[in-house]
């Protein structure tokens, strides 16, 4: 019986293999194990409406990329909202944004298993977002490279690992390649500026190689003869590797697939964030900070951050490029600073005290009463010292609101990264 049972299992088991052996002489190609990562296989889109948890099955159906739209340019603003960005964003982003498929969904769920965490680490990232999607747009490339600083450094323009730095994560050779100045007292790694318009000038260079943003994160991460390399004839003529399999260019690390699947997550968590209940507050303001060329008498951020009246810490934390916050001969002497400040560029003479010498008077300023009406940030600023926090806040969104860096604003309430706000609080906006 035993026996009887055995043989039965082995002819299945050959008659399974036979029928597989002939599929693959049909179809001429081997198909990998199902994933979503790699630039040829496009699993089938989600349908509008469902939820994002689903059933990972082996996709059937292949989906071409559509290219985003050409959307024009969006007006310059002061502050804009978390909406407006996301919205900026989305414009850009090919189709379809969200598929099935597991590698997609395990990302997902790395990224966004604890929502209002992944939520407030987005809001945190939309300003320095928001710079690269003004450099983004002016060049017409896909909204997917906006979304390489939160899988390089989650955009923390001080990030630094074997020889990379910045949000970007790029070496010095491949910056200074790219039009970034790196010299003993200014690194444009670290500008988010300078940094922004070196990456966004080499991925430039390589779309125009690979005219495939799945190919070109892929050359991003690895090297673009490492990728050109793996390619065959075909592929290299279409500039394409068709609709095939995951791994496909073949030959290249697990760490570059998964470079792809990273990003992919991203895509369908920020495109259609309601699908797995992430709370993004649609109407959080998000300062722009745009590009603006300092006078030749401005030596240092802080004589900056004087004349223009902004923040010196912000201000430095936008630029870390000039070390120290000098502005050393030989560095460049454009970078950003909040929109706001617009008025005061043309009056070089214009001497604003910044909040740190403001009136030690302690104000409290609750949630309800600034929600209630419009907010003269600077002002605000001067005065408020203390915040009671209202129900549905995050520490990102009282950070945001004062203009504040979220770390000095944990730091100076003794809080860890995950706490948890609850209404009624009072936090301290100054040491």
């Amino acid at each position: 019986m035993i026996r009887a049972w055995r043989r039965h299992v082995l002819a299945t088991l050959i008659a399974a293999a036979m029928l597989a052996l002939a599929g693959c002489q049909t179809t001429g190609a081997t198909r990998a194990s199902p994933a979503d990562a790699g630039p040829v296989s496009e699993p089938v889109p989600l349908p509008s409406g469902s939820p994002i948890i689903v059933s990972d099955l082996p996709p059937e159906i292949s989906a071409p990329i559509t290219p985003p739209s050409n959307a024009p340019l969006p007006v310059e603003g002061d502050v804009l909202t978390s909406g407006e960005v996301l919205d900026r964003l989305r414009a850009r982003l090919s189709t379809p944004t969200c598929i099935v498929g597991p590698n997609n969904t395990r990302w997902r769920h790395k990224y966004a298993g604890y929502p209002q965490h992944f939520a407030d680490e987005v809001q945190a990232t939309l300003p320095m977002m928001l710079v690269v999607l003004d450099e983004l747009e002016k060049r017409k490339l896909p909204g997917e490279f906006a979304l390489v600083p939160i899988v390089e450094s989650w955009y923390r323009t001080d990030a630094h690992s074997f020889g990379a730095a910045g949000m970007w994560q790029i070496i010095a050779e491949t910056a200074r390649n790219n039009g970034a100045t790196v010299i003993n007292g200014y690194d444009g790694r670290l500008s988010g500026l300078d940094s922004t318009r070196a990456a966004l000038t080499y991925l430039d260079k390589l779309h125009a190689m690979f005219n495939d943003w799945r190919l070109t994160a892929m050359a991003y991460n690895s090297g673009e003869y490492r990728v050109m390399h793996t390619m065959s004839p075909d592929e290299l003529r279409q500039r394409s590797v068709g609709h095939q399999s995951y791994r496909r260019p073949e030959g290249l690390s697990t760490t570059t697939y998964e470079y792809v699947s990273k990003l992919r997550a991203l895509t369908c968590l920020l495109a259609e964030p309601e699908r797995q209940a992430i709370p993004l507050l649609a109407t959080a303001p998000v300062t722009h900070w745009v590009p603006y060329t300092m006078p030749a008498d401005i030596s240092s951020l802080d004589e900056l951050a004087r004349r223009l009246g902004t923040d010196a810490d912000q201000l430095k934390a936008f630029n870390r490029g000039y070390r120290n916050g000098r502005v050393v001969a030989g560095a460049p002497r454009t970078l950003l600073v909040p929109a706001s400040t617009r008025p005061r560029w043309g009056n070089p003479s214009a001497q604003t005290a910044t909040t740190d010498t403001a009136a030690p008077n302690a104000i409290d300023i609750s949630a309800s009463a600034v929600n209630d009406a419009p907010v003269d940030s600077e002002a605000l600023k001067r005065t408020a010292r203390t915040h009671t926090v209202a129900h549905g806040e995050t520490l990102a969104s009282i950070a945001r609101r004062y203009h504040l860096d979220i770390n000095r604003l944990r730091k100076w309430n003794h809080l860890g990264r995950h706490v948890e706000l609850k209404a009624g609080m009072k936090l301290k906006l100054a040491p």
